[in-house]
């Protein structure tokens, strides 16, 4: 038997079901173009201790997604917008132990004191004063007791066409709930100087935090951390700067919110998010940590 189509009948049926849509958009109204201005900036702080006096704190200004225009190729940042980032008119001081440091400029919003003793359970305070805007930002911090690793060692592991690259290590953990980061940095340049070059830690493609890893105490049982993790972004013949701090749970949270910490110059130039934040009147963390650092070259591993 053959069953013949109703062309007319499908039609209507057509007809029917299409007719809701086409009444509703024939009442939408016309878009109407809505023009936001972009947040006004703020200043971002970001901190890094070096042993045994060395603090170093960058200073840039925030930016919003409004920024960047359809003519900016690939939506990149410009060298134009990166250095309108970098605040170097600054004054920036941290007080301690009834003192106050002033720091000086190494350019690139990047500011250094090397009078700044690290004292464990100490409070430190930040101000940041940019004379060309009249910008002022202030935080503080308290200086958690030094936890240094137990043990640490690179494990190399052979595989089929490739050599993966792990770091094994304990610590001893002390009373109380305790947060750690462990920075894995990778030296890129060609010198021998074991450790981390003050001059090149901060600038682009020399010295790179590959890989931060984040630990809570309240994952491991006992007095002891024991664990092994994989290296990414390492090759056995790198030479890599490991280093452990004990820091505070706003920091840490602070890192959490961030989905990878990509090192520091990367950190301040990414448009900020709604990440924690102990800075009054701005972005970013202001943190004083006493790190642990150890030194390998894998290829005498």
């Amino acid at each position: 038997m053959q069953h013949r189509i109703q062309y007319p009948s499908l039609v209507r049926r057509f007809w029917w079901l299409m007719l809701p849509g086409l009444l509703l958009s024939a009442c939408l109204p016309d878009p109407i173009p809505i023009e936001i201005e972009p947040p006004n900036p703020e200043l971002v702080i970001a901190s890094q201790i070096l042993p045994d006096r060395v603090m170093v704190v960058a200073v840039t200004r925030s930016f919003s997604a409004l920024s960047y225009s359809a003519e900016n190729e690939e939506d990149s940042i410009t060298n134009d917008l990166l250095a309108g980032l970098f605040v170097d008119t600054a004054r920036v001081t941290v007080s301690f132990a009834g003192r106050t440091e002033e720091l000086f400029s190494l350019g690139s919003g990047v500011y250094a004191s090397v009078n700044t003793l690290q004292l464990p359970n100490e409070f430190y305070t930040l101000s940041v004063f940019d004379s060309t805007t009249g910008d002022m930002v202030t935080a503080q911090t308290q200086m958690l007791p030094f936890v240094p690793f137990d043990t640490i060692f690179p494990v190399l592991i052979p595989q089929a066409g490739d050599t993966t690259v792990a770091l094994e290590y304990t610590i001893s953990d002390p009373p109380g709930d305790n947060w750690y980061a462990i920075n894995v940095i990778r030296q890129e340049d060609d010198s021998t100087e074991v450790g981390i070059d003050l001059n090149s830690f901060f600038s682009v493609g020399l010295n790179v935090v590959t890989q931060t890893r984040l630990v809570s105490d309240r994952t491991f049982s006992g007095s002891q951390i024991s664990e092994r993790f994989d290296l990414f972004d390492i090759a056995p013949s790198d030479s890599v700067v490991v280093t452990i701090a004990n820091i505070s749970q706003g920091y840490f949270e602070y890192l959490e919110a961030a989905e990878r910490a990509e090192g520091l110059l990367s950190q301040i130039t990414q448009e900020p998010i709604n990440r924690p934040t102990n800075v009054n009147g701005g972005r970013g963390f202001f943190n004083a940590y006493f790190p642990d650092v150890r030194y390998f070259d894998l290829s005498e591993w």
